[in-house]
């Protein structure tokens, strides 16, 4: 185990990505205050949100103030602690040793930079910026310097909760680093089931959250920041079946900065990434970790996979994927500010390299029939990098996919969702979905032979989405 840097070395591993791409470092110094609403907190979803907000802030932020009333903590999640403002510093600490963490219980909210507010907890009026949350079922509620509504209940349905810390955060990132009063979100309902956004504290119908998600045999290839924080929110979920975790990395400082699972710890002792997932998963679900590339996995005959999400393409992982002719494949990707929500219904819609074509740095160029963003790039295009709220998101949005995946009527969503989180999200073209169109030259699409695709997915689990008996 190495010894943890100095500070300056610290934050210079973990904050390159963010500050490559970032138009300002302001957050670095930035003190954020984060109240909690008691009779929010008291609850499951109110815990998530504070959980995630929390987790989210120490990711980035330096200098972070909780402001919570003493309720019992998140019995969900470790660490163990007795209040909820214990557990959720002692996590802090434990992504960012080096952070200036602590419960207030008097704050004085003109002495900070920015506050993130759970509910509506009482604050002293002032000029300083005040970001509120509220979420429940599949919603998540953001609003600007004013009251936020209560949307959704309170039963125990992680993902409305912690988009809403997702979406929070980023509001928070745009304040302290000085977005433009354009970029800014005035209020905002986000619904995480159907990916569609209200300005108004609409609350559109959602089912309830299925009391089993038996996902069968999950593959994932790729546990980095949006593979682990799948992994991360997927231990929210009633899931059931195994899990195969694919990646041949340690976790390093920089993973620090983007993943809501990885600690100091992990990287100070270059723990590998399926092996720090797989422990985090350890008493939920059943987890075979493999530490190696995707060719070496699959050459020890494994076990066939019902799902596969692809959350990396390190090695042409992706080719290597389509050419195994896969079941269905949920998942999600970044393009720095920008989070697209993924799904491939094998011989129904376009393949993985129609949404990802080879040797191009459009990531739906060849096969986009409808209207894809102009700079919706692979994350190959350019340097791995995103803004930490966006990996959250990312890793959100795959496990609230495969939460949908027991009820009727799936899929309910076009192919690709995008969620611009550097925008009003309330604004046009801030969320959006469309459906890409297969490339009639692409050698991977089932159209040449799709007995063959039929044949290698006739047993899985979801095979009746193709209209395969399963």
């Amino acid at each position: 185990m190495t010894s943890l840097p100095p500070p300056d070395e610290f934050y210079a591993a973990r904050d390159d990505r963010t500050n490559r791409i970032s138009d300002g470092t302001d957050y670095r110094d930035a003190r954020i205050l984060v109240a909690g609403e008691r009779d929010v907190l008291s609850t499951y979803a109110g815990r998530v949100a504070a959980r995630t907000t929390l987790n989210l802030l120490s990711r980035f932020a330096r200098n972070v103030d909780v402001a919570f009333p003493s309720v019992p903590a998140d019995d969900e999640l470790e660490p163990a602690a007795p209040t909820l403002a214990e557990q959720s510093i002692k996590q802090m600490r434990a992504a960012d040793p080096h952070g200036r963490f602590r419960w207030t219980h008097s704050p004085a909210p003109s002495s900070y930079d920015c506050i993130v507010a759970v509910g509506n907890p009482d604050l002293e009026a002032g000029a300083t910026p005040t970001i509120r949350l509220d979420g429940g079922d599949w919603l998540a509620r953001v609003v600007r310097d004013r009251p936020v509504e209560s949307v959704g209940s309170r039963d125990e349905n992680p993902i409305g909760p912690a988009v809403a810390a997702c979406l929070g955060g980023a509001e928070a990132f745009k304040t302290v680093v000085g977005a433009s009063r354009a970029a800014l979100t005035d209020a905002v309902t986000y619904d995480a089931f159907h990916h569609e956004t209200h300005g108004v504290s609409a609350e559109p119908a959602t089912p309830d959250l299925p009391s089993s998600i038996d996902l069968g045999t999950a593959r994932m290839a790729g546990v980095g920041s949006v593979g682990s924080a799948a992994t991360y929110f997927l231990k929210r979920l009633p899931v059931e079946g195994t899990l195969q975790l694919i990646d041949f990395d340690p976790v390093e400082l920089v993973n620090l900065n983007r993943s809501p699972l990885f600690t100091a710890s992990h990287a100070l002792e270059g723990a590998s990434k399926v092996e720090a997932a797989a422990e985090f998963l350890a008493d939920h679900v059943d987890v075979r970790p493999f530490e190696g590339d995707y060719d070496g996995f699959t050459a020890t005959d494994p076990e066939a996979a019902d799902i596969v999400l692809p959350l990396a393409n390190e090695r042409n992982v992706r080719r290597s994927i389509q050419h195994d002719r896969p079941p269905l494949m949920v998942h999600a990707s970044t393009g720095q500010s920008d989070v697209f929500v993924r799904r491939n219904i094998p011989l129904e819609e376009p393949c993985l390299l129609c949404h990802f074509p080879p040797d191009t740095a459009k990531t739906d160029a060849a096969c986009a029939a409808g209207k894809a963003p102009a700079d919706d790039e692979a994350e190959e295009g350019g340097p791995d990098a995103a803004f930490p709220f966006a990996s959250f998101l990312a890793g959100c949005f795959v496990a609230g996919e495969l939460a949908k995946l027991p009820l009727d009527g799936y899929p309910f969503v076009e192919p690709i969702a995008l969620v611009r989180t550097l925008t009003d999200l309330g604004g046009v073209g801030a969320v959006m979905q469309y459906t890409p169109s297969g490339d009639d030259e692409c050698p991977f699409c089932p159209k040449v032979y799709p007995e063959v695709h039929r044949a290698a997915i006739e047993r899985t689990r979801f095979a009746h989405l193709t209209g395969v008996e399963h």
